[in-house]
């Protein structure tokens, strides 16, 4: 008896609406800076942070089964950087965005190899732990507030309504690409696959 053939469309009718829907919604929210109160943007802005944060932490360990709750270590390390090339480095705090964000990309590669390395509840304690070596170090650096944080003063320079709505624009322009990047990465062949955690650890272990 032959196989039944099934048929997988990329894109119907309702992803397409979906699609036209959120992009107007997108271009509704950009437009916010010209007709909304300076209060929404702030609380928009707080709003996608945490959503971003809950988003990668589903992709990891939602759909990894990997629970970490060491994220807010990059998050930290990113805002330092950029808080240094703003007040010392004489960048500009909205391109020293970017290049935070960078910074703990990068950093994150070496950190991977040592939290891989561990499986289960180990792997969880494991990111807490380098969470709290992110955060004691930081924490005994007087340049950059310690412990307690500091003033951005790179920011004096700039308008308030420039800096609340560049601000709003950035924070808008990461929840799209956060959204689009995982459900490309969902709907590719990788994203798509099984993934057996155990044996992943197993041979980075033996490796």
């Amino acid at each position: 008896m032959p196989p039944t053939l099934i048929a997988v469309e990329r894109a119907t009718a309702a992803s397409r609406a979906a699609l036209a829907t959120g992009i107007a919604l997108v271009l509704v929210a950009a437009s916010l800076p010209w007709w909304g109160e300076s209060s929404w943007m702030r609380e928009f802005v707080e709003i996608a942070c945490y959503f971003i944060f809950a988003m990668m932490w589903n992709l990891l360990a939602g759909y990894g089964g990997m629970v970490s709750i060491g994220q807010q270590a990059f998050f930290g390390f990113g805002g330092y950087v950029m808080l240094m090339l703003g007040n010392f480095g004489g960048v500009n705090p909205f391109v020293a965005i970017p290049l935070g964000a960078l910074a703990a990309g990068l950093v994150a590669i070496p950190v991977s190899f040592v939290a891989f390395r561990l499986s289960g509840g180990y792997f969880a304690i494991g990111t807490w732990v380098i969470a709290e070596v992110f955060r004691l170090s930081f924490a005994n650096v007087s340049a950059v507030g310690g412990g307690s944080g500091t003033t951005l003063t790179a920011l004096r320079g700039i308008e308030k309504a420039t800096r609340e709505s560049t601000t709003y624009w950035m924070a808008l322009a990461c929840v799209v690409a956060a959204v689009a990047l995982v459900y490309l990465f969902l709907r590719s062949k990788r994203g798509l696959g099984p993934v057996n955690t155990s044996s992943v650890h197993q041979r980075r272990a033996r490796s």
